[in-house]
């Protein structure tokens, strides 16, 4: 998430004026609230907001909001509705809404704004409690051992004690490299080779993207050419560690300017700034916020320290070198300087997968676990940021309203619903039990053949899921996520030496 319209104290002011279900001058409610034993006469509305894309809100309606309505029929009816394009503007659309007393009965979005429409009192947060219907003799989740422990236990990473979210479907970072590139195709080898009428047909077969049946057999074909010892050709196998990947990065932004001096060429680009800094803060063992012996809120903020400046010293170093570009800097994703070629590798979020296929690219496009910092033993410190949308929901004073509401999460969550509408989006699903489904192993049958990057992403992240990280969740947590990611900027475009920017984040977060 990143940085949002109104701040703490207008959202404050906000809970003063209205309760969750619109009705002014109540400022406390029940967030423990119990579900009807019994329906309703008459269909419930239940409002989902979401920002969704048409095409994946097309595929949800499809495939989980239409079935549930037909299930509970002349009950309860659930109506998506788009707020947003974004999960940005998606949180500040809610905030809007909410002055007017106006909120959904649930909504995705991500912890750490969730976390903004919670208050010091429990009982003027925004959002309910959910630990009473998730242990709900009757309706209550009885299988959510079935759940992947981390994902469940985001929702109960907050200020407060109990379970305020549930996931919808997560996603981690990869990373998207140029595979033709990595395996011969690829200019330094055309200026070299250009000449040979061998190289030029494996060459010229290697980058046919419209034989995907052959495709990997006429890349192998040609960087096996490209190794003989009377070749000696220019190709590169993925790295898998940081220090790894910047080496790799610095040799061939060397060959490029060396024949290609003209270009501009940078070969990585990550699109999160916030999420390169706390992973590699993560992987080195630093810190970043704590929830742990909290005296006051400032002692939520560890990372005005020599680690973080050291850290700062050595990306900032990077990109002044050439090697690394990110969002936050150039004010593009990835995906644009990849589809140009003017990079050959970027870390980006497994649900942007779309962005980077390899028919809208224009080349081989291969997919790998993001590289993980080597400390000084050479062990890979191996943990990726746990990413996607959970759920909330809102005191609408409809029990009812409630109860519909939570019958539909249980309906998204159930196995085959939710392992087709997380999938199908290039997310992981949620439940263990997603992952032997006929389903799934269908789409982990079509990884690797040059379908879609979309089949690709499971077979990626299915080994991933022990090494991932979360940070800790409460009132502030968004903004210091948000002046985190904002320190490489301001070294950039404010000429702060990395100490100052560091520290201007900190006093940002205090």
């Amino acid at each position: 998430m990143k940085k949002k319209s109104l701040c703490i104290f207008s959202l404050l002011s906000i809970f003063s004026l209205v309760n969750c279900g619109g009705n002014s001058g109540v400022v406390t409610h029940v967030v423990d609230q119990p579900l009807p034993e019994d329906d309703p006469t008459s269909p419930v509305e239940i409002l989902f907001w979401h920002c969704l894309g048409q095409a994946k809100r097309n595929e949800f309606q499809v495939n989980v909001v239409d079935p549930f309505n037909v299930m509970y029929s002349g009950k309860y009816h659930v109506t998506l509705e788009a707020i947003a394009g974004s999960y940005d503007d998606l949180a500040d659309g809610l905030i809007t809404y909410m002055q007017s007393g106006t909120v959904p009965a649930l909504t995705m979005g991500y912890p750490d704004f969730f976390s903004t429409l919670m208050t010091d009192y429990e009982n003027r947060s925004a959002i309910l409690r959910l630990d009473s219907w998730i242990d709900d003799p009757d309706f209550g989740l009885e299988d959510k051992s079935d759940f992947i422990e981390a994902y469940y236990k985001e929702g109960t990473n907050y200020q407060h004690e109990g379970t305020w979210s549930v996931p919808l479907y997560k996603s981690t970072e990869v990373l998207y490299y140029n595979e033709s590139f990595f395996m011969g195709v690829n200019k330094l080898n055309v200026a070299k080779f250009g000449g040979d009428s061998t190289f030029n047909e494996l060459y010229d077969a290697a980058a046919d993207l419209t034989d995907k049946d052959n495709l990997d057999a006429n890349l192998l074909a040609l960087k096996t050419w490209l190794e003989k010892p009377e070749n000696n050709g220019y190709t590169w196998e993925v790295p898998n560690s940081w220090q790894d990947m910047f080496a790799l990065a610095r040799e061939i932004k060397t060959l490029m300017a060396q024949q290609f001096p003209s270009d501009l060429f940078t070969p990585i680009v990550y699109d999160s700034d916030s999420n390169m800094m706390i992973t590699q803060l993560a992987q080195r063992g630093f810190g970043y916020t704590t929830n742990e012996n909290i005296r006051s809120p400032h002692d939520h903020y560890i990372f005005n320290n020599a680690n973080t400046i050291g850290l700062v010293e050595e990306i900032t170093g990077y990109i002044n070198e050439g090697l690394l570009t990110t969002k936050g800097v150039s004010g593009d994703y990835g995906s644009k300087p990849f589809a140009a070629g003017t990079c050959i590798m970027t870390v980006g979020s497994t649900g942007g997968s779309t962005y980077s296929d390899e028919d809208t690219v224009g080349f081989s496009v291969g997919i790998a676990p993001v590289p993980c910092w080597k400390n000084g033993e050479g062990v890979v410190q191996r943990k990726y940021i746990q990413q996607g949308p959970s759920i909330c929901f809102f005191d609408n004073q409809n029990p009812y309203m409630n109860k519909g509401a939570w019958l539909f999460y249980k309906y998204l969550s159930g196995t085959e619903q939710n392992v087709r509408v997380a999938v199908n989006n290039s997310y992981d699903p949620v439940r263990t039990s997603c992952y032997s489904t006929t389903f799934y192993e269908n789409e982990m049958a079509k990884a690797n053949q040059h379908y879609s990057l979309r089949y690709d992403i499971p077979y990626v992240t299915k080994d991933l899921k022990a090494f991932y990280m979360t940070s800790p969740v409460f009132k502030g947590s968004e903004n210091a996520r948000d002046q985190i990611g904002a320190i490489i900027q301001n070294v950039r475009s404010r000429s702060m030496t990395p100490a100052d920017a560091v520290a201007r984040a900190w006093r940002a977060c205090i």
